[in-house]
């Protein structure tokens, strides 16, 4: 039987699309505090260092803890939009916020800060930059990460969390829009009236 490669192709690249929006979906309905939105999710990535930071800002390429590696994956493959909220530790800021554009891959260029380290990373991956203007803790405080709850039970802050630790959808579009804004004010492009 001979397959036409004019319906074959258009079939297979419609069940890719399906799959990953069914993938989406299991992973609203495991855990319904993942996402409101199967198109966006969001993971907090802490660095050593600012210099770090700067150089992925300049050559848009990232590597992280080898353990965030699958979960990291799984989300760009899963999901339409993976966004990464920057805070160097101690730094008490968010230094920004990428999009990852492709999966870990041992063929994207290695950072450099990765050749320093004693520990193993994951491969890198490509980042595109939303924003890169440090906002200080005080002002995302407010907002509650509901998939990092205390001992307690209430969420903690978007500002507590490891490497890795995903962020659920609306504080983490609150935490783009602070400093998506602060961008605006530092280049004088402030949109407010």
């Amino acid at each position: 039987m001979k397959i036409n490669a004019f319906l074959f192709y258009p079939l297979l690249l419609l069940l890719f699309q399906l799959y990953r929006k069914h993938a989406c979906i299991q992973n609203i309905l495991a855990n319904p505090d993942t996402q409101a939105a199967a198109d966006e999710r969001f993971f907090m990535i802490k660095s050593w260092n600012m210099q770090n930071v700067i150089d992925a800002q300049r050559d848009g390429v990232w590597a992280t803890q080898e353990k965030n590696t699958r979960l990291l994956t799984d989300a760009f493959h899963t999901c339409r939009s993976v966004v990464l909220l920057f805070s160097v530790n101690k730094s008490m800021a968010f230094q920004g916020a990428a999009v990852m554009t492709s999966p870990p891959s041992p063929t994207v260029p290695q950072p450099l800060f990765c050749q320093k380290l004693k520990w193993p990373c994951s491969p890198p991956f490509r980042i595109r930059w939303l924003c890169t203007t440090s906002v200080h803790f005080k002002f995302v405080g407010h907002l509650r990460n509901t998939l990092n709850p205390g001992d307690d039970g209430q969420p903690h802050a978007v500002l507590v969390g490891k490497d890795g630790q995903e962020v659920n959808t609306s504080t983490g579009q609150g935490v783009v829009e602070i400093l998506r804004q602060t961008d605006l004010e530092a280049k004088g492009e402030d949109d407010r009236p």
